[in-house]
């Protein structure tokens, strides 16, 4: 006696309740919306990589060099100072 249609991993038992659609792809051989064709992808693209986040502290170092050795960034704790001032009275 052959395999019934549930045993070769294609179909389901009669009775189990699912998405026929999804059954029927998977039969011809055609992966759903979210795969994409794309294998391991969300495995592979996980978090930051080194560079990326060398990227940032590049930037934030520049931005605090360019804020404490030009006037503009005593300008800016000028302003800041004033605007606090006239908050607190």
């Amino acid at each position: 006696m052959g395999k019934r249609f549930w045993e070769d991993g294609l179909g389901h038992r009669p009775g189990d309740v699912r998405n026929d659609d999804r059954d029927t792809s998977r039969r011809a051989g055609l992966r759903g919306a979210r795969d994409h064709g794309r294998v391991g992808d969300r495995d592979a693209d996980r978090g930051q990589t080194s560079i990326e986040y060398l990227g940032i502290i590049a930037v934030v170092v520049a931005i605090i060099l360019v804020l404490t050795t030009t006037d503009f960034g005593t300008m800016i704790a000028t302003a800041i100072t004033n605007q606090i001032s006239q908050i607190t009275g």
